[in-house]
C-alpha cells in the first residue's frame, strides 16, 4: 500500500506516520508538508490513501483534494482537521473525515476500511509461481491462450496466470467487463471503436466478436453506454 501523508503541522505529520508504521511496517509512505508539494507529486505518483490536512496555507487541503478529485485521481483522500466544518462541502471528495486529536483505534478502524474498499477494486493473479496484485481497472482485455490466462494491461503490460476465463470474470465482477469470444473478455472503458464483426480497443487492438457472442456482446454494449 502507498501512502502520501500531507500536513503543515511536523507534530501532527511525524504522529500519522508513526501510526502507519505501527498499522504495517510494509507500507510505502512518503510525507508533505503542503498540499501544493503533495499535488505535483501526484502527477507522476499513484498513492492508494492520502491523509490530508485540511487547514493548511492555500492552496489548502479542500483545494487541493477537489483538483485531484477533477483529475481523475484514484487515491482514497481522508482528511484530518481540527473542525468538521468542510464535512458537508467535502462529501463526494473525501473518502472519511479523521478528527485532531486522532486517536490510534480510530485511525485503524478507518484505514482498515480504506484497505477493504481498495481491496475489493484489485484482483489476484497468479502464474509462474508468482502471485501479482492487478487494480480491475487497469486490465484492458484477457484472453485465454493454450493453458494459461493473459491479461493485458492500459501500460502494454501483460501478465500470465492460471486459471479459466469464467473464473477470473466472476473474481472481477464487474459491469464493464463482458465476453466477444470464447476466447476473449474485454473491459469496455477501452473500447475506441466497433464494427458488425471487430472490437477496436483504444491502444489499437482490433479483437474478433464471436458470432455466439454478438448479441449479448451489443446489448451489454448499450447498457454500459447509457449508465455514463
Amino acid at each position: 500500500m502507498n501512502i502520501a501523508i500531507c500536513d503543515d503541522y511536523i507534530q501532527d505529520l511525524q504522529l500519522l506516520q508513526e501510526y502507519c508504521e505501527m498499522y504495517n511496517s510494509g507500507y510505502t509512505i512518503t510525507t508533505f508538508s503542503s498540499a501544493h508539494k503533495l499535488y505535483h507529486a501526484c502527477k507522476t505518483v499513484n498513492y492508494d490513501i492520502i491523509l490530508l490536512d485540511i487547514e493548511m496555507d492555500s492552496p489548502n487541503g479542500y483545494e487541493i483534494a477537489k483538483k485531484l478529485k477533477s483529475d481523475n485521481y484514484k487515491a482514497l483522500i481522508i482528511f484530518t482537521t481540527n473542525s468538521l466544518d468542510y464535512a458537508i462541502r467535502g462529501y463526494g471528495v473525501a473518502f472519511r473525515y479523521l478528527p485532531k486529536p486522532i486517536s490510534y483505534k480510530y485511525f485503524c478502524e478507518t484505514i482498515k476500511s480504506a484497505e477493504n474498499l481498495i481491496i475489493q477494486k484489485h484482483i489476484e493473479i497468479t502464474g509462474n509461481n508468482h502471485t501479482n496484485i492487478v487494480s480491475i481497472g487497469k486490465i484492458v482485455y484477457f484472453e485465454s491462450f493454450k493453458h494459461d490466462i493473459i491479461f493485458h494491461l492500459e501500460n502494454n503490460e501483460t501478465i500470465v496466470g492460471y486459471g479459466t476465463l469464467l473464473e477470473y470474470i466472476d473474481k472481477i465482477n464487474s459491469q464493464s467487463f463482458v465476453f466477444i469470444h470464447k476466447s476473449y473478455c474485454i473491459n469496455m472503458k477501452y473500447i475506441s471503436s466497433t464494427t458488425t464483426n471487430t472490437v477496436i480497443l483504444k491502444n489499437g487492438i482490433s479483437l474478433p466478436i464471436g458470432r455466439s457472442k454478438k448479441d449479448n456482446f451489443f446489448n451489454e454494449l448499450q447498457k454500459y453506454i447509457r449508465s455514463y
